[in-house]
């Protein structure tokens, strides 16, 4: 039994092992047999379990349709996880055969081979490990070790397959033949080969793997330059407003006579990124001093031959990646760029993806209208610097605020000129405050200030502040400007008498409302309320 097959064995038996990890607890064990019902009752965790195996699984029901397709699947294969779900299963296997080998008859057995289990229940090929390669699509040969296997459960057959990328094992038999056979010289060619598709492997991995997406473009930049013998490389990104290309991602600037003015910013339309950009179609300079499309300072500069491809996400580009050589032995080749260009796709699905991520992420802790924290954010945020303060004695103080008859502004302006109000309160709480400080939308009209290392007095002094420059700061609108006026509410930690955060909440809520019960437009602070009103809270 070769190496890919007891991988195969254990993931399939890993399979059972880590669902039944994932069920643990249950009153009786869960087996192969049961595993639709498994799937039915805790589908999600599951897939994720799925996810977490090296070697690719996926699983058809009992109507030949794919359910599932892990994520090494879809880095074995090429294929992701939205082209193949809902696929009949010989449509996936069509798409897995090499291309000279596909006819019309094919697809009627593969589809005989999947009927055959799924209803005749037997199939000699079940128990048959099965190699082939493909084409993926990024244009790269791979070859894969397949072996299926069975699930039957009350409800019918569902079928399984461990899928092994030995594409490494292949090539290195390939080299080992090679060196028997050919010349010291062809052998030593076949050995590069089988590095640079390892290394590139390398860099598909780190593409895809789940690391912050700034750790992964500083090291794929350097992995892509290695892979090519570039002597320095450069990833720029393009700015939000579209006008200039920023170079956060580097390797190597500082060889020879190249200044760090190569991979700073490059303004619109200016030198041969920006081509790259516009047309979204890569460049390769074999000798810069003898291509006329050469930039001149590029030659100033010692670079002799360069790639620069774009970074797409779909039909979007997101940047540019450059890789040069400065020595004049070393040219880049088509291969070179063909290698480039296929880990920029890859780069900018990644950059896209991380991006979606990070929105997501934003969307989920900040109020969308104001862009502050939301409240749920807001209090984890601040039981930390409550915490904090509690610990070490420092000072802490709580505003509250309140826009002052806000429902007249609705009814005499609209409810789009109250939103903009809500916004322009925003903006001055971000302007007017610390960055240390946490602001977040209480609800409705109502805000809230956290203020680490700022006792009562000084938080008085802020309050004051904010009210003055609201109430003497109209708000533009489309209904005209708006003035309003503010009502705050102060209270401070007192780490003698400790309470917890919820009541210096409440403490600063109390003195906000006896601020409009005192005519609104001021700031009242917790002492003074408690100094009139002795009443616990």
């Amino acid at each position: 039994m070769t190496g890919a097959d007891h991988d195969t064995e254990d993931t399939i038996e890993g399979i059972d092992a880590l669902r039944q990890e994932t069920f643990r607890g249950k009153s009786e064990p869960i087996h192969f047999d049961d595993l639709e019902a498994v799937l039915q009752r805790c589908k999600l965790n599951f897939l994720e379990v799925l996810d977490e195996l090296d070697n690719g699984v996926a699983i058809v029901d009992d109507d030949g349709v794919t359910i599932a397709w892990n994520q090494a699947l879809e880095r074995i294969t090429g294929l992701s996880t939205q082209e193949v779900l809902g696929t009949k299963w010989w449509e996936v296997q069509y798409l897995l055969t090499p291309e000279a080998e596909r006819s019309p008859k094919l697809i009627d057995r593969l589809k005989a081979r999947v009927v055959e289990v799924q209803v005749k229940g037997n199939g000699e090929w079940l128990d048959q490990v099965i190699d082939t390669e493909y084409i993926g699509s990024d244009g790269m040969r791979r070859f894969i070790q397949m072996k299926n296997f069975q699930i039957k459960n009350e409800n019918g057959r569902l079928l399984g397959m461990v899928v092994n990328d030995v594409t490494g094992r292949k090539l290195a038999e390939v080299a080992e033949q090679a060196t028997r056979q050919m010349s010291e010289e062809r052998a030593l060619v076949i050995h590069e080969a089988l590095e640079r598709e390892q290394h590139l492997h390398k860099v598909t991995r780190f593409l895809t793997s789940r690391l912050e997406i700034d750790h992964v473009l500083h090291n794929v930049i350097r992995l892509v330059a290695e892979l090519v013998d570039a002597d320095l490389g450069d990833l720029g990104l393009i700015s939000t407003d579209g006008k200039q290309l920023a170079y956060p991602y580097i390797y190597n600037v500082s060889a020879k006579t190249v200044t760090a003015s190569l991979t700073l910013v490059k303004p619109k339309d200016t030198g041969m990124a920006w081509q790259v950009v516009e047309s979204k179609q890569p460049i390769l300079v074999q000798n810069a001093e003898k291509d006329p499309g050469a930039n001149q300072a590029i030659i100033e500069r010692g670079v002799h031959s360069l790639i620069m491809a774009p970074i797409m996400a779909g039909e979007k580009c997101l940047g540019v990646m450059g890789l040069f050589s400065l020595t004049r032995d070393k040219q880049f080749t088509n291969r070179d760029l063909a290698v480039i260009e296929s880990v920029g796709r890859q780069a900018g699905i990644a950059l896209q993806n991380a991006r979606l991520f990070e929105e997501v992420q934003k969307l989920a802790i900040t109020d969308p209208l104001t862009g502050l924290f939301n409240r749920r954010h807001f209090f984890e945020l601040s039981q930390r610097d409550y915490e904090r303060a509690l610990r070490y004695k420092r000072p802490l103080s709580v505003i509250m605020l309140d826009i002052d008859h806000f429902k007249k502004v609705n009814d005499t302006y609209g409810h789009a000129a109250g939103d903009v109000v809500l916004q322009g309160v925003a903006e001055r709480l971000s302007t007017s405050l610390r960055n240390t400080d946490i602001i977040g939308r209480y609800g409705g009209e109502e805000f809230v200030i956290l203020m680490p290392e700022t006792d009562g007095t000084n938080a008085s002094l802020v309050a004051e502040r904010l009210r003055l420059i609201t109430e003497h700061t109209p708000t533009p609108t489309a209904a005209g400007p708006v003035m309003i006026c503010i009502s705050l509410g102060v209270a401070s930690f007192d780490y003698a008498t400790p309470n917890s955060f919820d009541e210096l909440l409440l403490q600063a809520d109390k003195a906000l409302y006896a601020a409009k019960r005192a005519g609104r437009n001021q700031v009242k602070t917790w002492k003074e309320v408690a100094a009139e009103d002795s009443s616990p809270i």
